[in-house]
C-alpha cells in the first residue's frame, strides 16, 4: 500500500498579509455598493448638479425609451402622444450608454422600470469602473496601489457624491473608465508576460467602448492617451509578431469609438427604423463653438445644445439637420469663423477658462486638482523610475489622459460637475509616485 503524499506550499507571510488586505478592500466595496443599492430609491436629481452640467430632459425621456421597451418590445426607442420615435430623435446629443443598458434591463426583469433603475445602473456604472481599473493596476504588480485605488474608489465613486438617476451620477464611472484605457493600452504594449499583454489590450479595449457609450467627451481624450502609450512606450524596431498586437489593438479601439454608431445601426435593423441617415452625437465641432459661450461674450453663446443648432439652421437656411456630416460642417465654420476674425476675444474667453480650470472646486486635501497634478509631474521628472516598468505604466498614460482633461475643459467647458472625478485620478498618481519612491520596482512584468 503506496504512503499518501501532501504537496506543501509555502506561502510567505507578507503574501498571505496582501491577500487578506486586499480581500477586505473587496468587502469593504461591496459592503457600501450593497448600502447604495438599498438606499437609491431615496436618491431624488438633483436640479445643482444638473443646471451646472446644462439644459436636459434626459433621465425622462432614458426611462420612457426603457418603459417602451417593456411595454412594445423595442430598444431605443420612445413612444409620445404623437408616435414611436427613435431616442436620439427627441433627445439630441444624448450618450446612449444609460439608456443602452435600461433598455436591455427592461427587457429580462419583471418589475416596472422607475428611476430609482436609471440611478442603480448608474451605480453599478460607477462600481465597474472602479473594479477594472483595480484589476488594470493590479496587473502591473503594483498590489499597494491597486489596494488604495480600489479602497478610494468606494468611498469617492460609491454611489459618489451626486447619486441620482441623473447622467453626471455616472461620471465618476464614466471618466475612470476613460482613464483606465490608456492604463490597459501601456500594459498591452509594454508588458514581457503574453498573459498580461492579451488582458491590458482587453481591459483596454472594453474599458474605451464603456466610456465611448457613457460618454464621447471622456472618451477623445484617452484615446489620444492610448496612442500615446502604443507610440511612447513601444519597443521599436518591433517584431512581427508584437506589431501584428500593436496593429490589433489599434484596430480594436478605433471600432470600439464606433460603438455607439453601431448599436444604433443594430438597432435599425432589428426594429426596422426607416427614415433616418444620420445619428445625432455632441461632435467636436458643435462642443467647440459652445465652449465660446461658457464666458460672457460678444457672440450671444450660450451653454445650450439648442443655442448651437439655431445658429447652424439660420446660416444653413435650414438644410443641416443635427447630427448629419453637414451639421458638424457648418457648425465647424461657425467657430472658425470667430477664431479668425475675433482673435483676442477668443484668446481672452480661453484665458479665464483656464484659469477657472487650475482653481476648480474639486480638490484633494484642501488643494484644487490641478495644482496636485503640476505637484505630481514635477515629482515624476524628479524620480528615476517613474518612466520606467510597472510604474510608468500607469503615471505616463494616466498623465497624459489628465492633461487632455484639462485642455478640454478651456476648450469646451470648465465646471466642476464634468471633472469632480479628478480627486481620485489624482489619489491613484499619487500613491503610484508613494510605491515607486519606497518600494521601487524593478521588475518588468
Amino acid at each position: 500500500m503506496m504512503a499518501s503524499s501532501s504537496l506543501k506550499v509555502d506561502i510567505p507571510p507578507r503574501v498571505v498579509g496582501m491577500i487578506f488586505v486586499h480581500l477586505a478592500a473587496i468587502l469593504f466595496c461591496a459592503f457600501r455598493l450593497n448600502v447604495a443599492w438599498l438606499t437609491s430609491p431615496d436618491w431624488p436629481i438633483n436640479p445643482a448638479a444638473v443646471a451646472e452640467a446644462g439644459p436636459n430632459g434626459r433621465s425622462e425621456v432614458w426611462l420612457n425609451s426603457a418603459l417602451d421597451a417593456q411595454r412594445n418590445g423595442g430598444f431605443l426607442m420612445v413612444t409620445l402622444p404623437d408616435g414611436r420615435f427613435p431616442i436620439e430623435a427627441i433627445s439630441p446629443a444624448t450618450d446612449l450608454g444609460i439608456p443602452c443598458l435600461a433598455g436591455m434591463l427592461a427587457h429580462v426583469v419583471s418589475s416596472t422600470m422607475t428611476l430609482s433603475s436609471l440611478a442603480r445602473i448608474n451605480l453599478c456604472i460607477n462600481a465597474a469602473g472602479v473594479l477594472i481599473l483595480y484589476a488594470i493596476i493590479l496587473m502591473t504588480g503594483m498590489s499597494a496601489t491597486a489596494w488604495v485605488v480600489l479602497m478610494a474608489g468606494a468611498w469617492l465613486g460609491i454611489p459618489g457624491p451626486v447619486p441620482s438617476a441623473d447622467a453626471t451620477s455616472s461620471f465618476f464611472g464614466a471618466t475612470v473608465f476613460a482613464a483606465a484605457a490608456p492604463v490597459g493600452a501601456a500594459i498591452a504594449v509594454g508588458a514581457c508576460k503574453p498573459r498580461n499583454r492579451r488582458l491590458g489590450a482587453a481591459a483596454s479595449v472594453v474599458s474605451l467602448a464603456a466610456a465611448t457609450m457613457l460618454r464621447e467627451a471622456y472618451a477623445l481624450p484617452s484615446l489620444l492617451a492610448m496612442a500615446w502609450s502604443w507610440l511612447g512606450l513601444a519597443r521599436w524596431p518591433m517584431p512581427v509578431g508584437r506589431l501584428t498586437r500593436w496593429a490589433g489593438l489599434a484596430v480594436c479601439s478605433a471600432l470600439a469609438v464606433g460603438g455607439p454608431r453601431a448599436v444604433v445601426s443594430l438597432r435599425d435593423r432589428l426594429y426596422d427604423v426607416s427614415g433616418r441617415d444620420h445619428m445625432a452625437t455632441h461632435g467636436v465641432s458643435h462642443a467647440l463653438y459652445l465652449g465660446l459661450g461658457t464666458e460672457p461674450n460678444r457672440w450671444n453663446i450660450r451653454w445650450d445644445d439648442r443655442v448651437a443648432m439655431a445658429a447652424v439652421d439660420q446660416k444653413s437656411r435650414g438644410k443641416a439637420v443635427f447630427g448629419t456630416t453637414a451639421y458638424y460642417d457648418v457648425a465647424r465654420s461657425l467657430y472658425f469663423d470667430i477664431v479668425r476674425r475675433f482673435p483676442r476675444d477668443v484668446a481672452s474667453v480661453y484665458g479665464r477658462k483656464a484659469w477657472r480650470m487650475l482653481n476648480l472646486p474639486v480638490r484633494l486635501a484642501g488643494v484644487p486638482v490641478f495644482w496636485v497634478f503640476g505637484v505630481s509631474v514635477l515629482v515624476m521628472l524628479a524620480l528615476p523610475d517613474a518612466d520606467r516598468a510597472p510604474a510608468g505604466w500607469i503615471l505616463e498614460p494616466l498623465s497624459v489622459y489628465v492633461m487632455l482633461l484639462f485642455v478640454e475643459g478651456i476648450l469646451i467647458i470648465p465646471r466642476s460637475i464634468f471633472f469632480y472625478p479628478l480627486s481620485y485620478l489624482m489619489i491613484t498618481l499619487v500613491a503610484t509616485l508613494m510605491e515607486t519612491t519606497f518600494r521601487r520596482p524593478g521588475a518588468d512584468r
